[in-house]
């Protein structure tokens, strides 16, 4: 399955994914599509039952040049039934979303 998210400035994350079932996601990949602001992409990965937190975070403030494309496709995340990815992309100011939510968010995921 695949799907694509735009994502928000916050303040509570933007689910990119949600766990339907055991499942396995082998690519996410993350595009910077505004042509002149940089942005901060913040990524949390949520266990079932449980709300967004700093010890779910697995990327934080990355800075997303313009028009840059972030992939990470070597490491698999095996997800549970309820569990979420969620995440945040913010100008370098780190409060304020970047024109038109600019960081879309790709994932591909094969059920288990």
């Amino acid at each position: 399955m695949i799907t694509n998210t735009n994502i928000g400035a916050g303040p509570t994350p933007t689910t990119i994914f949600s766990s339907s079932g055991d499942n396995a996601v082998n690519l996410m990949v993350f595009c910077n599509t505004d042509s002149t602001t940089i942005g901060l992409l913040t990524v949390y990965v949520i266990p079932s039952g449980d709300s967004y937190a700093t010890k779910h975070m697995i990327i934080r403030k990355t800075k997303l040049n313009p028009l840059e494309t972030l992939t990470f496709s070597t490491e698999k995340l095996i997800l549970a039934n309820g569990d979420t990815i969620r995440a945040t992309a913010t100008q370098t100011d780190g409060s304020t979303a970047l024109t038109g939510n600019a960081v879309a968010a790709t994932v591909s995921s094969i059920a288990l």
